[in-house]
């Protein structure tokens, strides 16, 4: 198993951890849960970027990386911005359809690669930079959130039209792969 590898499995352990900071600071209400929360999502985040950043340059780019990678991404996300609809102490509190969009789209993806899959039996994953941007305006949006900054309805906005233009691509290419 390469360097990248091993950073994205890492996020996976970062995963509960996260979590278990976010649900402890809302049931005490203790700030060191809080920062541990915060720091562990950032380091979760940049692992992201430097996993990516390394298997490119240093041609270290693996299918098994191909598949963890977005995999670690959406189980961060997903129960990062699930988490944070259920409501978390005094931070602002990410509206629960926003959640159902965030979720609906990574199972029509999901749902949309294993179709492509079982029908054409070969499946071509290409990231899209819409996907790109969107998972990073999720990021940045879970992480202004976190730190508490004001109007977080901003990134939202954002983040809602990055979410549903790369959803789209994501449909188109993947009714160019059925078609071909």
């Amino acid at each position: 198993m390469n360097l990248p590898n091993k950073i994205t499995v890492g996020r996976f352990f970062a995963i509960p951890l996260f979590l278990l900071a976010l649900i402890y600071y809302n049931r005490s209400g203790r700030q060191s849960f809080y920062f541990a929360a915060l720091f562990i999502f950032a380091l979760a985040a940049i692992s992201d970027g430097l996993d990516g950043y390394i298997a490119r340059s240093r041609n270290m780019k693996t299918k098994l990386g191909a598949v963890l990678d977005p995999i670690a991404d959406k189980l961060l996300l997903n129960s990062a911005i699930i988490l944070l609809a259920y409501g978390i102490g005094d931070l602002y509190q990410i509206p629960i359809w926003f959640a159902v969009l965030v979720v609906s789209r990574d199972l029509l993806i999901v749902g949309g690669a294993l179709v492509i899959r079982w029908f054409k039996g070969d499946l071509q994953v290409k990231p899209c930079w819409w996907g790109k941007i969107a998972a990073v305006l999720q990021m940045g949006m879970v992480i202004w959130v976190l730190i508490k900054l004001p109007r977080p309805e901003i990134i939202l906005t954002a983040t809602i039209f990055f979410l549903i233009a790369s959803g789209i691509s994501y449909l188109r290419d993947g009714v160019r792969q059925l078609e071909h």
